[in-house]
């Protein structure tokens, strides 16, 4: 198989099937993928998104260290440690408290 270099893939044109406007800075699952709007996206328009880097997310009331793997809970919508059916997305790009409400990720 030949393949041609298409991009550097760190953000990906992605299209807005819903029928809500997504704002700027919106963590958004593309399968088994976090990836982050980097701008406001129109039902049906395309926008930008940004699958790789580290982000500010909200993260459930628990103790998150550096490096830790954290995952995504659809349900709370927020950064948690707790596998079960939830979607890996990445690691903790530093330590953070239980009362803590944010966490950096490192996503990609």
């Amino acid at each position: 198989m030949r393949a041609r270099y298409w991009q550097k893939g760190e953000v990906l044109d992605y299209k807005n099937e819903t029928e809500e406007v997504i704002p700027e800075n919106t963590a958004v699952l593309i399968g088994s993928r976090l990836g982050v709007t980097g701008t406001l996206i129109a039902p049906g328009e395309i926008g930008s998104l940004h699958i790789t880097g580290v982000f500010e997310l909200e993260k459930t009331a628990e103790k998150i260290e550096i490096g830790q793997t954290v995952y995504y809970d659809v349900d709370a919508d927020k950064i948690t440690v707790t596998a079960g059916s939830n979607v890996q997305v990445g690691f903790a790009a530093a330590s953070f408290e239980e009362e803590e409400t944010k966490v950096l990720v490192k996503i990609g």
